[in-house]
């Protein structure tokens, strides 16, 4: 893996599919403002939503808000 590298720039605009990003809030850390910033670069169809008090294993933590952000972003998807 180290000797694959890539540049900021060489990645956009390769996926074309909404994305979903769904983030637990419960702490705030300095560098998920520059990961999000350059996720939307990346990928600037993604949806980011939030879970309140969601630790950074919210798929565990917070199943059923996990799946209703899911099915919701799907409904919305499909509506396209």
């Amino acid at each position: 893996m180290k000797s694959w590298t890539f540049t900021k720039t060489q990645t956009r605009g390769l996926v074309h599919t909404p994305v979903l990003h769904i983030r637990g809030v419960q702490k705030m850390r300095k560098t998920r403002e520059e990961r999000e910033e350059l996720l939307n670069y990346w990928l600037p169809q993604t949806v980011t939503t939030s879970i309140s008090n969601a630790p950074h294993m919210l798929q565990i933590t917070n199943t059923k808000e996990v799946v209703q952000l899911i099915a919701l972003f799907f409904q919305r998807v499909n509506t396209f």
